[in-house]
């Protein structure tokens, strides 16, 4: 693995954690972080008693003028991303039936200033939660 791929996962890392700590103080419960099904991931899922969160974290590390300039981290989560997203959903409610909750897809988007590692909270530029950032068929 090289320095940028080692630097990428730590990125991506210090977002999930952001995001994490987001959602806990936003009254969320979290139940599992990077909760794998064989090939597929959900990076974090959720609960605020009544919906089932599923969280794709997305996290981009950029200088504070240029964040525009990448492009939104939730266009990252397309289509075939989506049915993944969904597919790993289906195992986990399967393994872990939630009877009478609602299932919602999250995105939170985490801006990092870059160069920082994110353990500072000046580190962290914005954490945008996007609600219901896409549908999929019923998984039950």
């Amino acid at each position: 693995m090289n320095r940028n791929q080692v630097d990428h996962i730590s990125v991506g890392s210090r977002g999930e954690d952001i995001a994490a700590m987001y959602l806990e103080q936003n009254g969320y419960r979290i139940l599992h972080r990077n909760y794998r099904h064989e090939h597929l991931e959900l990076d974090i899922i959720a609960t605020d008693d009544t919906v089932i969160v599923f969280c794709e974290v997305k996290t981009r590390s950029v200088a504070p003028m240029a964040a525009a300039a990448y492009g939104r981290p939730s266009r990252a989560v397309n289509l075939q991303k989506q049915k993944n997203l969904s597919l790993a959903a289906r195992a986990y409610v399967k393994e872990y039936p939630q009877s009478g909750k609602r299932l919602r897809f999250d995105v939170i988007e985490v801006y990092l200033r870059r160069g920082c590692t994110g353990t500072s909270h000046t580190d962290i530029l914005k954490v945008h939660h996007i609600r219901n950032a896409f549908h999929v068929t019923p998984l039950y």
